[in-house]
């Protein structure tokens, strides 16, 4: 063998070996901090039961909850689920993991160029476990003051919706996907702790229920999903809410809805 290529073979095999070391050292500091920790699948089935004030001829008068949902079934949503797909994951039906590469090589290129983020890449399964397991992260990532700090909890979560994705789809089934978007559709917050589109129709439609709302109309309350603190029915709200309805429907009009 040339003296040349036996360097060349050693070098790549040191690469390989240095890239292996560090890998496996970062999984093992993961593991160490918890971070493969099974999530409680129990969750996705939790429907946080609603405490109901009564006057005193046994009328309900008011509803209190922390986090206030009803589950219906995939066929009882009307418009959502085709809304869902078009606006937060078009290749919801045809991807082969949890995750759309294509999405995340554009947010990461748009990143690398400007520096900052240039709009979401994550999936439905992706989202579904942000919602259902990890909210004392988000929690925690919106009440800090450090940015270096907020910056830091947000790289962790991401990670971790990344692994508990694979899970949810492996729990669920693969080849059922379509069970991923009936969990995320009970349980996209609208505002003011109220998750899912049963609850959320109800609530801003007059007792609505999904299947009985129209196209703009679901598209208001999707848009509330990614910047739920809209859906406050304040007046002060209402310019940027109909913006955020304007959005989704130009991106419904782009998928060829």
């Amino acid at each position: 063998m040339p003296r040349r290529l036996k360097h060349i073979l050693i070098f790549i095999g040191a690469m390989f070996l240095l890239i292996f070391l560090t890998l496996s050292a970062a999984v093992g500091i993961l593991y160490w901090k918890g971070f493969f920790t099974l999530p409680d699948f129990s969750k996705l089935e939790d429907r946080h039961a609603t405490s109901i004030l009564y006057d005193q001829n046994g009328e309900p008068i008011a509803e209190y909850c922390e986090f206030c949902r009803e589950l219906i079934p995939l066929s009882a949503m009307g418009h959502f689920p085709q809304i869902a797909i078009a606006v937060e994951d078009q290749r919801f039906e045809t991807r082969l993991l949890p995750y759309d590469l294509f999405s995340l090589a554009r947010a990461a290129w748009c990143y690398f160029r400007t520096g900052k983020s240039c709009g979401g890449a994550s999936t439905l399964s992706m989202q579904l476990a942000r919602n259902t397991f990890l909210q004392p992260e988000l929690k925690r990532q919106w009440t800090t003051k450090d940015p270096a700090e907020k910056k830091r909890i947000i790289w962790s979560r991401k990670l971790q919706e990344a692994w508990m994705a694979a899970l949810l789809e492996y729990y669920l089934g693969r080849k059922n996907r379509w069970r991923v978007l009936e969990h995320y559709l009970n349980t996209a917050n609208c505002g003011e702790n109220f998750y899912g589109i049963k609850t959320c129709s109800k609530l801003f439609f007059s007792g609505k229920d999904p299947q009985e709302i129209s196209i703009p109309d679901a598209a208001w309350i999707v848009s509330l999903w990614r910047s739920p603190r809209y859906g406050s029915l304040k007046e002060k709200d209402h310019d940027e809410a109909l913006k955020l309805r304007n959005r989704v429907l130009h991106r419904l009009a782009a998928a060829g809805f």
